[in-house]
Formats: C-alpha cells, sequence, structure tokens
C-alpha cells in the first residue's frame, strides 16, 4: 500500500472470525484463531499502521465491532466472542486517546441489522437470516466516517443507520435485502447498547411524516 500510494490514510479492522460457544465448548484452537484475528490482528494492524498514519493529513482508524457493554445477555452463551469483540471496542476507544495528539481519528463502527454476507448464510441463526440488509449500509455508513474531520469526529461508537439518518439519507428501503421489510421487521444484530437502540427510535420517529 505505501509503496502503491506512498502512505496510508485509512485503517479498516474488518477482519474476523466467529465461533459461537461457550466455555467448555469451545475448543482451544478456536479460542486462539478467534483471540488472533479479532483482538491481535486488530491490535497488530494498527500497531504497523501507525507510523504512516501519523503522517497523513486526515488519518482515521474505523474498527467493525460494537460498544463493549456490561451486559450479561452477550456473555451468557458465547464468551469467547464477545471477549474479542468488546476488546476491539475496547482498543477502537483507547486508540482515539492515545492517538489524538496526531491527529489520528479513531472510531468503531457496527451494524444496526445483520447483513447479507456469506457468513451470515453460514451461521445456521434462521432469526439472523431472515431479513438482513445489504453490505451497502455499511460501506455508505464506513465512507461517511472516514470523511469526517480526523481532529474533531473520534472515539464514537456508531451504529449504521444513526450515522446514515444523522447524514441526511432518508431512503432506507435501498439497503433491505428482502425488498419491502418493515423497520419493525428486521432482523436486528446483536450487541447494540441500549442508549443507541434510544437514540435510533428518536431519529426514526423525527423522520415520520407528520399528519395534520
Amino acid at each position: 500500500t505505501v509503496g502503491l500510494f506512498g502512505g496510508i490514510d485509512v485503517l479498516v479492522n474488518n477482519a474476523t472470525t466467529l465461533v459461537l460457544k461457550n466455555t467448555l465448548a469451545i475448543r482451544m484452537d478456536e479460542y486462539d484463531t478467534m483471540a488472533g484475528i479479532n483482538t491481535r490482528g486488530t491490535f497488530l494492524a494498527v500497531k504497523y499502521a501507525l507510523p504512516y498514519l501519523q503522517q497523513s493529513a486526515n488519518a482515521h482508524i474505523l474498527t467493525m465491532c460494537p460498544m463493549p457493554q456490561l451486559d450479561e445477555r452477550w456473555f451468557g452463551n458465547n464468551l469467547a466472542y464477545t471477549m474479542s469483540k468488546f476488546s476491539m471496542g475496547l482498543m477502537a476507544f483507547g486508540l482515539a486517546a492515545e492517538q489524538r495528539p496526531h491527529g489520528i481519528a479513531s472510531n468503531a463502527l457496527w451494524p444496526f441489522t445483520t447483513i447479507d454476507t456469506d457468513g451470515l448464510a453460514e451461521s445456521g441463526n434462521p432469526q439472523f437470516q431472515a431479513r438482513p440488509r445489504k453490505p451497502a449500509i455499511l460501506a455508505d455508513a464506513a465512507l461517511w466516517i472516514l470523511t469526517q474531520d480526523s481532529s474533531s469526529f473520534s472515539g464514537n461508537f456508531c451504529i449504521d443507520e444513526i450515522v446514515l439518518r444523522k447524514a441526511g439519507v432518508s431512503d432506507f428501503e435501498q439497503y433491505n435485502a428482502v425488498p419491502g421489510t418493515p423497520l419493525s421487521e428486521l432482523s436486528q444484530d446483536h450487541m447494540i447498547a441500549p442508549e443507541q437502540l434510544d437514540q435510533l427510535a428518536k431519529l426514526r420517529d423525527q423522520a415520520r411524516p407528520t399528519t395534520a
């Protein structure tokens, strides 16, 4: 990347592996792979990109992870996976503080719904697979985040729909993998914080047409 483009302005930490098992069921090689990619891999990519990001005029780190929460709903069935994703969130938050003097923004992005990908198809979860959104919603939200001023937009745990509503997007039907799906019937992703749900509900209410 550096040799081809002369530098690095953006780092997106998107690589993740998923093993949804409890502590007794998960094998240590599964745990090591997941921790190695989700947690160590994120740290490693950041560590070696930082010298180049620090030379950029508007550098951004974007990590695809949820807001860390002390909510036992997310730990009871998938402890190892949740630990790895929340560790990514702690890194995203910590990097915002650590790299602020260098003008590097660090934010996290997570989808409100499940996303129609090969990973979802292999998940075996009918509820998650029923009414997802297209990957384009995450791409559009990421683009908005990465084009903000890195000195002022940092340390945020973003939800794709919230980002786009605040950016002025009103047509969310375009993102439905199943055309015509009402907002109330979308397949909601897991590990979304209550305050994020409240914020989204208010934005949706504000977008509803008023009646005379």
